[in-house]
Order: C-alpha cells, then structure tokens, then sequence
C-alpha cells in the first residue's frame, strides 16, 4: 500500500494581519464619540479580536470625546470595556499618545526649535 503525504499540496504562507488598512490616527480632543468608537473598533481589529465581537465591546463607548478618551486612566477603561478589553485599549491609547508626543519633539527639533 503506498503511502501519501497529506502535506504535498499545503501551502506555507506567512500569515498576514486581519488589518490590512493603515492606521487611523488618533482622535484629537474634540473627536466625536463616533469618532473614538471607530477609532476603538480599529485598536480592537488590530488585536484580531473577533469581528463578532468588535461592535458590541466599542458600543460601550456611549458620550466621551477624544479628550476624554485621552485622559482616562485605567480603572475607567476596566469599568468600560471590562479588564482585558479595557486594558488592551487603555496601553493601545496611551502607547499612541506617547508616540504622538514623540513625533511633535522630532519634528520641532529637526526644524531647529526644540521647544516643549
């Protein structure tokens, strides 16, 4: 009986990210509450949470704009979005922010105005 490799015919591809659009930018403080719940719906995507899950977890999102979303500290995001979510969405915001903060200092610095 010969045998046969089930394999033959399998194709090894790098598996690619559910998230194939570029990155949103962060809302700003005047940012609707559409706006952050969009915008939280791509933060949940990017983690590959499931699409099922997606619109339930960022309608909890009900009246808070950009600056509230900015300046939010964990325990409002656990009580929102529950601690795995909230976290999750709470480091993904805040690691956001400080990159946009980053960006602002280089780019004053490059052009020879380093001022805070």
């Amino acid at each position: 009986m010969p045998s046969h490799n089930h394999n033959e015919n399998v194709s090894i591809e790098p598996k690619t990210s559910a998230v194939t659009q570029p990155p949103p930018n962060l809302p700003n403080a005047a940012a609707s509450p559409d706006e952050v719940r969009l915008f939280i719906s791509y933060l949940l995507r990017e983690q590959e949470i499931p699409q099922s899950d997606v619109k339930e977890i960022a309608a909890h999102w009900k009246i808070g704009r950009g600056r509230e979303m900015r300046s939010y500290d964990p325990t409002i995001y656990f009580e929102l979005f529950g601690a795995e979510y909230g976290w999750i969405l709470y480091r993904e915001i805040k690691l956001r922010i400080h990159q946009e903060k980053c960006q602002k200092i280089t780019y004053k610095y490059e052009a020879g105005e380093l001022v805070k």
